[in-house]
This record gives structure tokens, C-alpha cells and sequence, in this order.
């Protein structure tokens, strides 16, 4: 059992490309047969452009290209912002607690904090997947990272403003607890 289970990972190991990081930041795979291929990264949100044939000549390892004074800076892309959730981001910002204060958020532009009892978490929040008929949306504090609809580190709440914006019901806890701006 032991064999098969080196031999296995021994096999993948091998199979595996090899990543490497350039000064410049352009991340670049290493090939077993000695050609490489830049990795292009595209936010959340942002539409992917079809990706260029590749060439027929292999291209050499030795040497991955430089960035020349000549060469104009790379674009970066920017995440395209939704007005309404941008809309509801202004409407959470204060201070909304449960009527016991177990339950607490604190919103000021771009940081949140998230308190329930003891646990607390503090961190940029975005707000995501607005629902405007129903004013429900989805609000990540903390998260560190995301891959499509996977999210690393960040705290997940469903969320609900009442029709006049002044009560907040945070579906996420175990029961519904409604919330009201304090300040």
C-alpha cells in the first residue's frame, strides 16, 4: 500500500508544471519540454478575452521575456462595480445592532466589523448578489481572496433591509435577527 501510494504521488509530482514569478509580476508555467506560457489572471466579475492560438514553434525556456523601456505599461482591469449593491454599500454604512447587542456591525467606507458575542472580525466588505425585489443581498467581510464563486478568509452574511432602509435583517444567524441603525 505504501508503494502504490509513493508511486502515485511521485507520478504527480512529476506531471505537475512548475510556476515561476517574474520581476515584473508576470506569472509564467515552466513545460517539461522546455517551452513556457504566460498565466493571465482576470477578477471577479470581469469578462475573460478569448485566448490567442497557440504558436506552432516552440518557444525556449532560457531566457522568458523582459520588459523593454519601449514596451507601454500593462492595462489593468478594473472590477466592474454594480450601482446598486455600490447603493446599498452607502445605505449599511453606520452602526446597526440587535435589540440584546449580541448581534453588531459597524460599516464605514470601504472596513466593516462584524461582532456576535465573543467572535469579531474586522475587514474590507463587499456587497454582492443584490436582490432589489426583495432588498436581500449578500455582504463578505474580510475575505483575502476569491476564485469564482469560491472565497477564502471572509465572513458570508445574508442580509435584508426593511422598506424604509431603517431595519436590517441578518438572515445568517440562526434564527433571523433584525437589527436597527444606532448611529
Amino acid at each position: 500500500m505504501k508503494k502504490i501510494v509513493l508511486t502515485a504521488l511521485l507520478a504527480i509530482g512529476l506531471m505537475a508544471g512548475q510556476y515561476a514569478k517574474l520581476k515584473d509580476g508576470t506569472i509564467i508555467i515552466l513545460k517539461d519540454d522546455g517551452t513556457w506560457e504566460k498565466v493571465e489572471t482576470v477578477p471577479q466579475g470581469a469578462e475573460a478575452a478569448p485566448a490567442p492560438a497557440a504558436p506552432k514553434t516552440a518557444q525556449p525556456a532560457v531566457q522568458p521575456p523582459q520588459p523593454s523601456a519601449a514596451a507601454p505599461a500593462p492595462v489593468q482591469q478594473q472590477r466592474a462595480v454594480d450601482p446598486l449593491a455600490q447603493e446599498y454599500a452607502q445605505k449599511l454604512v453606520g452602526v446597526w445592532e440587535s435589540s440584546d447587542g449580541k448581534l453588531k456591525y459597524i460599516f464605514k467606507e470601504g472596513k466593516a466589523t462584524f461582532v456576535d458575542g465573543r467572535k469579531k472580525r474586522t475587514g474590507d466588505y463587499k456587497v454582492q448578489s443584490v436582490k432589489p425585489e426583495k432588498r436581500e443581498f449578500l455582504v463578505n467581510i474580510g475575505e483575502f481572496g476569491s476564485a469564482g464563486y469560491f472565497s477564502f478568509g471572509g465572513i458570508l452574511r445574508k442580509l435584508r433591509f426593511s422598506p424604509d432602509f431603517r431595519e436590517l435583517t441578518d438572515y445568517s444567524a440562526p434564527m433571523p435577527t433584525t437589527l436597527k441603525k444606532v448611529r
